[in-house]
């Protein structure tokens, strides 16, 4: 009983996000889908789309919530506009650019020489630092920039960086115009990121997705990286993902791919199973040779601890609003 109301509340959801429905709310359910929206990243989305459009009951706290959100989006509209004007070595804003307004704790950043923008902010090392290539720096009212010479989680590469750096366009994001990678260089990098860190997706990136693919996407380009950097199986796999959830909830086939995940229900987030995650480990150490310790302990660890916690703290993410 209960996964059909989370699965009727979540259909409401996309229904009014993604394909513009209105809905109506009892109070009881109100409760409900805030939080479901907070899990799925869309939170802000929904409120402020949800209170112009008069679905709410409990305005002042979706004014609350919203007041919160705006912290956050200013800390984000600061933090670029300090990259553009004190950061002037060769940079592009990454995994940020995800269309619509949402809360994010750091600001990705690809760079070619690091040390370059090391004398300004304090510098807080990663813990997998060597490995990721990656660096953190923090700065008063800022959110924290994620520096990174590449795109290496468990360690590997994913896609060619001179490609990434050769077609960049400028994007407005909270009000700031930045570079970014090309459309394309942007989904390879989301996906790898979806497979290969965090392996679930929430309403959020799922819609990023849905949107850029429907828009066309010059795939033949994300299928030749993925295939040379050997990752061709995982990306078959986070496509099917996404073509589940897109013929569940949006009634639309064909958009990812032609094959689909078996579930006995459907639900967001969307999880792989350990079964499936474990086949992306298989890919990577049939074709390269490499099990990558750390991160499978890791997922292990941050699976396992989703499930106790009564599917309450979420592996790579804290919820911005609490309930």
């Amino acid at each position: 009983m209960k996964i059909r109301k989370t699965n009727i509340l979540t259909q409401k959801l996309i229904d009014f996000l993604i394909l513009g429905k209105n809905f109506c709310l009892s109070l009881d359910e109100e409760d409900y889908i805030l939080k479901k929206a907070s899990e799925n990243r869309i939170l802000y989305e929904l409120c402020t789309k949800g209170k112009k459009a008069g679905i709410f009951k409990s305005v002042s706290k979706i004014d609350q919530i919203i007041k919160e959100g705006d912290f956050y989006l200013e800390r984000l509209k600061a933090t670029l506009k300090y990259i553009n004007e004190e950061f002037t070595a060769d940079k592009l804003v990454v995994k940020t650019n995800k269309i619509r307004r949402y809360i994010t704790y750091d600001v990705d950043l690809l760079v070619r020489n690091p040390e370059f923008f090391f004398n300004k902010l304090q510098i807080k090392a990663h813990p997998q630092g060597n490995i990721r290539k990656q660096t953190n720096l923090i700065g008063k009212d800022l959110l924290t920039i994620d520096l990174h010479c590449g795109f290496h989680w468990q360690g590997s590469e994913y896609l060619d960086l001179n490609t990434v750096w050769s077609h960049p366009r400028k994007v407005l994001i909270q009000g700031v115009t930045v570079l970014t990678p090309s459309r394309e260089a942007e989904i390879l990098i989301n996906l790898a990121h979806f497979l290969f860190e965090r392996r679930y997706l929430t309403i959020l990136e799922f819609w990023y997705f849905f949107d850029e693919f429907k828009k066309g996407l010059d795939l033949k380009y994300i299928f030749d990286q993925a295939k040379n950097y050997q990752w061709m199986e995982s990306l078959q796999m986070a496509l099917a993902a996404m073509e589940t959830l897109a013929r569940e909830y949006l009634g639309e086939r064909g958009v990812f791919s032609n094959k689909i995940l078996l579930r006995s229900c459907i639900y967001f987030p969307f999880f792989f199973t350990l079964s499936e995650g474990m086949n992306i480990y298989r890919e990577k150490f049939i074709k390269k040779r490499e099990i990558p310790i750390y991160d499978i302990s890791y997922y292990f660890f941050s699976t396992f601890r989703y499930y106790l916690s009564g599917k309450k703290i979420f592996p790579y993410y804290r919820e911005w609003y609490s309930f």
